[in-house]
């Protein structure tokens, strides 16, 4: 009994939490997310998993309308700072760059160290919740399959990464 009991305080805490965590993270998401994407990401992840509970107990609620236009708030920061990431911190290329008589590939470092990994979490996260994304907010702004177009090229070329591409799913 005390087993259960302790497991229903856990849940009732949980169910708490998402109820505060609009006014408890507006401020976080509000505010510029150059100073700690992880925990930008973190607080991020937090809202989906509010969002995911509303639908699925209290679907037509103002906290859910109020839980997606504070994760919408928080996505178009993030695309932004993608987008500031990719002005500020690539390299310029030139035509001196590329060697004039070269017949094999060759690899430039366009991106500057400090910014690949802020590039990578955000584009990670940005393709781990793509579907959900298209899902709950595709009627809003048409610029998002172009940031993940962006994202996954970005990730592809750059980064040398291996990644789905986001547009086409």
């Amino acid at each position: 009994a005390q087993v259960n009991g302790e497991a229903v305080i856990t849940e009732l805490d949980k169910v708490d939490r998402y109820y505060s965590l609009r006014k408890d993270l507006e401020k976080t998401i509000q505010n510029d997310i150059a100073s700690s994407i992880p925990d930008y990401i973190k607080n991020m992840k937090e809202l989906y998993k509010a969002i995911v509970f509303f639908k699925k107990n209290n679907p037509g609620s103002k906290e859910i309308r109020n839980i997606m236009e504070l994760f919408e708030t928080g996505l178009d920061c993030m695309c932004r700072e993608f987008e500031d990431l990719l002005k500020k911190k690539t390299l310029p290329l030139s035509n001196e760059d590329i060697p004039p008589d070269t017949t094999s590939p060759i690899v430039l470092e366009l991106i500057r160290e400090e910014a690949k990994h802020k590039l990578t979490s955000i584009s990670k996260w940005v393709e781990d919740t793509h579907n959900f994304v298209q899902e709950n907010f595709q009627t809003k702004h048409n610029y998002r399959e172009r940031i993940c177009t962006n994202y996954t090229g970005v990730r592809k070329r750059y980064l040398g990464e291996k990644v789905n591409d986001l547009a086409n799913s």
